[in-house]
């Protein structure tokens, strides 16, 4: 059996004995919207509303919009201009918006990635920032999260009158689902935040002895919930949360509070992207197999199909 596998923008091939391949599961095609810029009005002018009723319009206010770096296919330039425009017209000028690249602890963003996934548009109207976790003078703790993991972040976002994170949702291994809180927790946060959360990535599924949380969100995933109250307990006003297909084209786009559309992003992608298996299986060959994947499969019961393929 040939399988071919997304690389970066390359596929990789993977040769395997039939034997070897209990099932391929492919994700449930997702229909693109056709032209995406009046949805992406509509819903980025509701949200803002709701986010500015309650906000003091004062001349001079600031913004700061957190969004995901290169490592992320955000349709950041095709909604950061729409988003910018509507911050004018709420009377934020350009000259008190910046955008932070959350990367986390990832290398920043060069000039070139952030032309590439902002858009020279943007780069030439608003300040552009990346995230520096290692640099203390330009990091603000707001506070600590009651898994005890401090809430240090960017000060450009701390310091801001209107917060926005902007982020897409994906099936994440540990997370169960990206998107909201992950755009603080660790997109803007400093070196010592992001690793005392991710000491959970371990320790937590150690507890539940199993080896993902792939698809699964709080209660029954703690390391999920760590990030959404990170994002809260920094303030942050209004999350953009998008679902894409398998091209990257717009679904859909939420917008408003932290939890709630990343949950409605959640519920518009699942039933494309989440398979069930027919019985536990496991992972590895039998040689490594173990009973950890057995209880992988068995807690989860259900996996993202993006890249899914069980030996």
């Amino acid at each position: 059996m040939l399988i071919q596998i997304p690389l970066g923008r390359a596929e990789q091939e993977l040769v395997l004995l039939d034997s070897q391949v209990t099932g391929v599961r492919l994700p449930v095609p997702m229909p693109a919207v056709p032209d995406p810029e009046m949805p992406v009005r509509e819903t980025v002018a509701s949200g803002l509303e709701k986010v500015m009723a309650d906000k003091a319009r004062r001349r001079g206010a600031s913004a700061c919009i957190a969004a995901t770096d290169r490592t992320r296919s955000t349709p950041l330039a095709l909604i950061l201009p729409v988003l910018l425009d509507r911050l004018n017209a709420f009377g934020i000028a350009d000259r008190g918006i910046c955008v932070i690249s959350g990367g986390g602890m990832h290398a920043a963003d060069c000039r070139t990635d952030l032309v590439q996934t902002l858009g020279q548009s943007v780069l030439d109207r608003v300040e552009v920032l990346t995230n520096e976790p290692d640099n203390a003078a330009i990091q603000v703790l707001m506070g600590t999260s009651t898994l005890d993991t401090p809430v240090e972040v960017h000060r450009a976002v701390a310091e801001a009158d209107l917060k926005v994170g902007f982020i897409l949702v994906n099936p994440c291994m540990l997370a169960g689902w990206s998107g909201d809180g992950k755009i603080v927790q660790p997109a803007i946060s400093s070196r010592r935040s992001i690793c005392a959360n991710h000491r959970h990535f371990v320790a937590d599924p150690m507890k539940l002895r199993c080896a993902s949380f792939m698809g699964v969100l709080p209660s029954d995933n703690t390391v999920r919930g760590d990030p959404e109250e990170c994002a809260q307990t920094a303030g942050i006003d209004l999350v953009i949360n998008t679902v894409l297909e398998s091209q990257q084209r717009l679904v859909d786009l939420f917008c408003g509070d932290v939890v709630g559309v990343q949950r409605a992003a959640v519920d518009r992608m699942a039933p494309f992207v989440e398979v069930s298996l027919p019985e536990p299986i496991d992972v590895l060959s039998p040689r490594w197999a173990s009973q950890l994947s057995r209880s992988a499969c068995s807690k989860v019961g259900r996996v993202s199909a993006t890249a899914w393929i069980a030996i």
